[in-house]
């Protein structure tokens, strides 16, 4: 005999092993193409602001300003943001007394937001790392993106709760 707190639990763990699969079934087929998609993004916003890139393969991208620092991107599968996405996917799908469908619809909008989140984060990474250093680089793209994408999933979640509550609407 299986409690109603045992099924939420269930139900959690169940959410959390359907929404990586998903996630990883996705990227596995597709994250070459992700990758160039986001390569592509971040090579021409960077011409924009009028940084110099140099395209060095499949998923390497040198970015530099003349008499500023070369900082070599190298982009794999975790820059898609696939951690954020899981744990989105999780809290989405656990969510109980939300039909079904409402939940796809959340996860069809928040997922894309997540993956070009991810590329932003990996843009403005870039741009400080140029300006400042590798060390800077590495502390915007490890700890203030990190913080960055949390706040993105929570953000993402929560509007997501509210827009299927009896107060929101899409």
């Amino acid at each position: 005999m299986v409690n109603s707190s045992h099924r939420e639990y269930l139900k959690v763990i169940v959410s959390l092993v359907s929404a990586t699969l998903a996630i990883y079934f996705i990227t596995y087929f597709f994250s070459e193409d992700l990758i160039l998609i986001e390569k592509f993004i971040l090579i021409e916003s960077y011409k924009i602001i009028g940084l110099e890139t140099v395209d060095a393969g499949s998923n390497v991208v040198i970015v530099f300003r003349p008499g500023k620092n070369v900082i070599t991107i190298i982009l794999t599968v975790l820059c898609l943001g696939i951690f954020s996405m899981v744990v989105f996917s999780t809290f989405v799908l656990s969510v109980p007394g939300i039909p079904l469908r409402e939940k796809l619809k959340g996860l069809s909008m928040g997922n894309p937001i997540l993956f070009f989140a991810t590329i932003v984060r990996i843009w403005v990474s870039g741009l400080v790392g140029v300006e400042l250093g590798y060390q800077a680089f590495r502390f915007v793209h490890d700890i203030f993106g990190t913080g960055f994408m949390i706040f993105m999933v929570a953000t993402l979640w929560l509007d997501w709760m509210y827009r299927t509550s009896k107060y929101g609407s899409w």
